[in-house]
């Protein structure tokens, strides 16, 4: 009796669930290899707002333009592909990566570049499904290059590709993230690998706020950034240790966190900075290791007449005051740092701060994957050795690109001691507002 009446209750239930079920609910198969669930819809980036996902000007939803068991052949490609093509691929929530493919397929024309974004390929499921989409491009017989930015796990279906296209040239650009692992197997893989050099940027730091005067650098952390293990904790170290070269103070300073909502962010900076400043002088540069607080750093340190010199992720746009940020990200894109450079400047001179706001001319992302396209098209072209790579014209590309000095260094193999020729670590110079 207890078992009719228990499965009763089962029945019951069951048949609730069913009939409060919206019309619009996924409904998983539990027989299925993956369950599929539709993605989350993503904010739109920072800058640039609007995407295009080849069906036009639409919000970048997180989500690439075909179905999720869809070959990709390139069939979306408006007109006929060139006899020879390249690749882009950026991921969805990297504006600094898609702006560059943007300006890469405006000058050579989408018959000859390529644009994905795809989502990141964590996940058994994410991998094969974008490693069947890339072996699919690089089965068109002019397809001749493919350039991955950011190159997050892509080194398996990269090796896949190996297998039967040896004749395209690979570009990997910031593989592995911030905390990398193994670059000798990215340099194996690609042809070229590409990232921000994060130890070289710090020492360009601290060098560029003592040549602008600062007497006293001071260093923004939330304590759980600063394990031994997190590299922002090498770079502080790195920071510390040139400005004590430079004969400058060297302030370590915390704020709460891990995570801080934006009016509690703006009230700590609104009151820290004037404190800060009244205690070490104007001629203090500033600098924070969490993005989220670069918006209002900027305002804070104009408002308090400091200093204030590049920021952790290189990003330009954060450094720029509101009315500049908001003007330089026209219809879905961002506009270069160099034609914003006059509204900025005559902002700040208002202020009595010119010359002491130092940024870089350009995201290195966006120099990054432009320059790994250019060059891989000269490679295409025959401008530059099939084998092995030219330095020196991958340093004109960049230094074309961002309108600054442009120093390369390869990555050192931690193991042996040994440089990996290419494998190679950028930092640029600055401009100062």
């Amino acid at each position: 009796m207890k078992g009719t009446i228990a499965c009763l209750v089962l029945f019951a239930m069951l048949f609730m669930l069913i009939s409060c079920a919206s019309p619009d609910s996924t409904i998983v198969s539990l027989n299925s290899d993956v369950a599929e669930v539709p993605p989350t819809p993503t904010p739109p980036a920072e800058i640039g707002q609007q995407v295009e996902n080849g069906s036009g000007n639409e919000p970048d939803n997180g989500l690439d333009n075909l179905p999720d068991n869809e070959p990709d052949n390139g069939s979306d490609i408006k007109g006929d592909l060139d006899d020879w093509v390249i690749t882009i691929v950026t991921g969805t929530q990297t504006p600094a990566e898609y702006e560059a493919a943007r300006r890469i397929v405006e000058k050579y024309g989408a018959n000859i570049v390529i644009h994905r974004e795809w989502l990141k390929t964590s996940g058994e499921y994410n991998e094969r499904r974008n490693t069947d989409r890339l072996l699919s491009l690089a089965r068109l017989p002019n397809m001749r290059a493919f350039v991955f930015a950011p190159a997050h796990d892509w080194s398996n279906a990269v090796e896949s590709l190996r297998e039967f296209r040896e004749d395209i040239f690979v570009a990997f650009v910031d593989p592995g993230g911030f905390a990398m692992e193994n670059p000798l197997r990215f340099s194996q893989i690609a042809d070229i690998s590409l990232r921000v050099d994060h130890i070289g940027s710090a020492l360009a730091m601290a060098q560029k706020a003592s040549e602008m005067g600062a007497t006293t650098f001071l260093h923004y952390s939330r304590p759980d950034q600063m394990s031994w293990h997190n590299p922002a904790n090498l770079r502080r170290e790195v920071m510390k240790s040139e400005a004590g070269w430079l004969g400058m103070e060297f302030v370590d300073a915390t704020y709460p966190g891990p995570v801080l909502d934006r009016n509690a962010t703006h009230q700590f900076f609104a009151e820290d900075v004037p404190h800060m400043t009244s205690l070490h002088g104007v001629d203090t540069a500033f600098y924070s290791a969490s993005c989220t607080a670069q918006r209002v750093l900027v305002e804070t340190v104009v408002e308090a007449g400091a200093m204030l010199v590049d920021n952790c992720c290189g990003n330009p746009y954060k450094l720029l005051l509101h009315p500049v940020r908001e003007a330089g990200r026209p219809e879905g894109r961002f506009l270069p740092l160099l034609e914003l450079l006059p509204q900025q400047r005559e902002l700040l001179a208002e202020k009595n701060m010119l010359g002491r706001i130092a940024a870089l001319p350009e995201a290195p992302g966006t120099v990054l994957t432009a320059a790994a396209a250019e060059y891989a098209i000269k490679w295409i072209k025959g401008e530059v050795p099939k084998e092995g790579f030219d330095i020196e014209v991958l340093r004109q590309i960049m230094e074309d690109l961002s309108g600054v000095g442009v120093v390369l260094t390869p990555h050192t193999n931690e193991e042996t001691g040994e440089d990996i020729e290419n494998f190679l670590l950028m930092h640029m110079g600055y401009i100062v507002f």
